[in-house]
């Protein structure tokens, strides 16, 4: 008969007491309980609180237990309320100072930034704006108008690339690097695109161009002076939500068409499919600062109409007790 040993060369370990901290995918005997035990990695969405008010195009910014979502479009109108979550419901914060939509949130959430965006009735504006806790101020506005575009970073340290320009869908390749008070020209990405999406930090971080003439699946990284391609997505769309760092991503939702429930994460080579939304989702918010394995979306366009829903994701190891009869 064949053991697991001559199978896989080693023995199953046997404890009195499950391991306090188990690696993922360990497996090990527990002679008190008389039972064999596996560690294995879990990741899931689940619901968190809702928004006040049905909105898409939102910035974002934080972590999964500590978000602000700011600005964006609507049920019937562009809007400028922000609010805060504290991992189980959202409250209301201080209005941005401009009514917009399509503008990028990056950092915490009690130093965020508002990058560039759209305002009414349908003008591509520089304008960015600072958040610190209590209230917004304007601060240095991007070199040129932008909307759409991916924003990575903090407040003090923050990566803009792509987006479009004003007039008629004008896809943009520049990079703007901001060190807290002033925008600097950073070395252009190799292809023009709008609503794409991005994680990772102003000096490593990883850029998902979303449109071009079309819906596209390329990737590139950052090193802190130039791109380079990387793995592909497994689906391409725009219009996506993003978070991690530039060797753990996430990304989820956005337009294939239709819009989409998929979630695929990065590992700085590859990307690999995760849990579906339970919703699918196009042009949401999102935790921009949070780690990969916890991160939430928030409302989107769901066709018809906007939600006012929020999605948690999160992974985590757990341990399972194997069934062997």
């Amino acid at each position: 008969m064949v053991t697991y040993k001559a199978e896989h060369g080693f023995q199953i370990k046997r404890y009195s007491s499950d391991p306090s901290n188990p690696i993922e995918g360990e497996i090990w005997y527990n002679s008190s309980t008389q039972a064999l035990k596996v560690a294995p990695y879990l990741e899931a969405w689940s619901s968190g609180g809702n928004l006040p008010v049905a909105t898409q195009s939102m910035g974002g910014a934080g972590t999964q237990t500590a978000a602000i979502a700011f600005g964006g479009e609507g049920p019937s109108a562009f809007v400028g309320e922000s609010y805060s979550y504290d991992g189980s419901a959202w409250t209301a914060t201080p209005d941005i100072n401009a009514v917009k939509r399509n503008h990028q949130g990056l950092g915490t959430s009690t130093a965020a930034l508002s990058v560039g965006g759209n305002t009414p009735p349908n003008t591509v504006v520089a304008q960015v704006e600072e958040w610190n806790g209590s209230s917004w101020s304007e601060e240095t506005d991007l070199p040129a108008a932008r909307q759409a575009g991916c924003d990575v970073g903090i407040q003090i340290a923050a990566l803009h690339t792509g987006g479009a320009g004003p007039g008629a869908s004008t896809n943009t390749t520049e990079t703007y690097e901001y060190d807290g008070s002033s925008w600097t020209d950073g070395t252009d990405v190799p292809t023009s695109f709008r609503f794409g999406s991005g994680f990772g930090t102003q000096s490593a971080c990883v850029a998902i161009a979303g449109y071009t003439s079309t819906q596209v699946n390329n990737t590139y990284e950052w090193d802190n002076s130039s791109w380079t391609a990387g793995g592909n997505l497994n689906t391409a769309r725009y219009g996506m939500d993003s978070s991690g760092i530039a060797t753990a991503g996430i990304t989820f939702g956005g337009d294939a068409p239709p819009y989409s429930t998929a979630t695929e994460g990065y590992d700085g080579t590859s990307w690999s499919t995760k849990p579906s939304m339970a919703t699918a989702v196009y042009d949401a918010g999102s935790s921009t600062n949070a780690p990969s394995s916890k991160t939430l979306r928030v409302g989107g366009n769901i066709s018809p109409g906007k939600s006012n829903a929020t999605e948690e994701f999160t992974g985590a190891g757990t341990v399972r007790t194997v069934d062997v009869t």
